[in-house]
């Protein structure tokens, strides 16, 4: 059972949402599975599902009686949905767009056949459930030429408590290297704390993945992303190559010296 003090802040929850929520719905970017436990604990069940704008928006969903914390659900209904040899997610649906207005060669792309190439890769389980492992576009390969999935490696160093927004560089890079912006409940800690907990973060993750794969460098940064500077869309999803942009020079040095120096590099900024 859980301690008073938790319970006083699972009854303020439930206060702040009105007192009698039973369940919230959530799109645009994902949730932290700590959000989730964090509602699910406290009486109300966090639905989390996963569409596009192209298709009205709901393609999968969970549900109260069917659901999995890590997953966007199953399909919904009347979607279609089958996956590419690359992983992507396609799917048909009578809700979906037939394209893009005046733009034929971005249309000729997305919609093929009547189905919608979402570029979004995913997993489903022998129950059924769909799981999203990444943006077909977000792949990228390192200097040895050999590809790398972000999102897993991301979702594991994001098992803590200490960051807020999190990315993976590493294109042509000789390692790959996590950029991220600290939460709030870091900036009340000591510089060490945060840092060590961190390092632990990215052995945890370099543990699981291929040695190509492996971080090298670690950026901490105290600004957060936001759709003001460009880093975020209007649904809060992370513009990778606006990380690029903002942290490629300084993160693509540092692959290259910790390749060199053969330790994990930190740099706050």
């Amino acid at each position: 059972s859980a301690s008073p003090e938790v319970a006083a802040q699972h009854a303020r929850l439930r206060e702040l949402t009105g007192g009698s929520l039973s369940f919230l719905l959530s799109g645009g970017a994902g949730l932290k599975r700590e959000v989730k436990e964090l509602f699910h604990q406290a009486g109300i069940q966090m639905i989390e599902g996963y569409g596009l704008t192209e298709c009205s928006p709901n393609l999968t969903m969970n549900r109260l009686d069917d659901y999995d914390f890590d997953s966007v659900g199953k399909p919904m209904p009347g979607v279609e949905v089958r996956i590419s040899d690359q992983d992507e997610l396609q799917v048909k649906a009578a809700g979906c767009s037939p394209g893009y207005y005046k733009m034929p060669e971005k249309t000729a792309e997305t919609f093929v056949d009547g189905w919608v190439y979402t570029g979004d890769k995913v997993k489903v389980d022998e129950d059924g459930f769909y799981y999203i492992t990444g943006r077909v576009k977000d792949y990228f390969k390192t200097i040895q030429g050999k590809f790398v999935a972000p999102t897993p490696m991301e979702n594991i160093f994001a098992e803590n408590p200490y960051t807020e927004q999190i990315c993976l560089l590493g294109r042509g890079y000789s390692k790959t290297v996590m950029t991220c912006v600290l939460s709030a409940l870091a900036q009340e800690q000591p510089r060490e704390v945060v840092e060590a907990d961190l390092r632990e973060r990215v052995a945890a993750v370099n543990a699981e993945v291929d040695k190509h794969a492996r971080i090298g460098a670690l950026i901490i940064s105290t600004d957060p992303w936001s759709i003001e500077n460009r880093v975020l869309t209007p649904t809060m999803k992370i513009r990778r190559e606006r990380i690029e942009e903002l942290f490629g020079e300084t993160a693509e040095e540092l692959a290259r010296r910790s390749a060199e120096q053969g330790e994990l590099l930190v740099v706050w900024r």
